[in-house]
């Protein structure tokens, strides 16, 4: 395979990631409304989608690796890559794919910042609410002989009048 063909293929692979972690960040402002408004099955529909891009990123990422290791740049950030392309065409849209790429990353990373910090709140908002629903356990008390007091109207009144002495 000559060069020509892995920098274009290498360019294709960073288009397919960002094409995909752009729709990550759709589904994560879509998952941004779904907690606003508090729909489980929204939110159970969206972590289905996310789980099969993520899947296609995998594959994408060892695809690169891959691709970069038979080229002989192992190890090598994408600004070392890009002087070895071979023609200004290749670079420039190596260079192009690799920079929206880092945008979308930053963007996706900032929303999942949002997004994770809703979720805190819903479960928070969920475990105080369910915590009002419970009842308050009511305190066990002991009688005098150790035993427990039903409740407590049972519990005797110690006086000076109903005590022998």
């Amino acid at each position: 395979m000559s060069p020509f063909n892995q920098f274009e293929q290498l360019a294709d692979n960073l288009d397919g990631q960002l094409s995909n972690y752009n729709q990550l960040l759709n589904l994560e402002l879509l998952k941004v409304e779904a907690l606003r408004k508090n729909d489980i099955d929204e939110l159970t529909k969206i972590t289905d989608d996310e789980t099969d891009i993520l899947k296609l990123l995998s594959m994408l990422e060892s695809e690169r690796l891959g691709l970069v290791g038979s080229m002989g740049f192992q190890g090598m950030t994408m600004s070392q890559i890009l002087p070895y392309a071979t023609s200004f065409e290749e670079r420039e849209h190596m260079d192009k794919s690799f920079v929206e790429l880092s945008q979308a990353l930053n963007k996706l990373k900032d929303t999942n910042t949002i997004t994770q910090g809703m979720a805190t709140l819903r479960l928070h908002d969920t475990e105080m609410f369910l915590k009002a629903l419970a009842p308050t356990p009511e305190p066990v008390l002991y009688k005098s002989d150790g035993t427990i007091s039903a409740n407590d109207k049972e519990k005797p009144k110690h006086t000076f009048k109903n005590e022998r002495i």
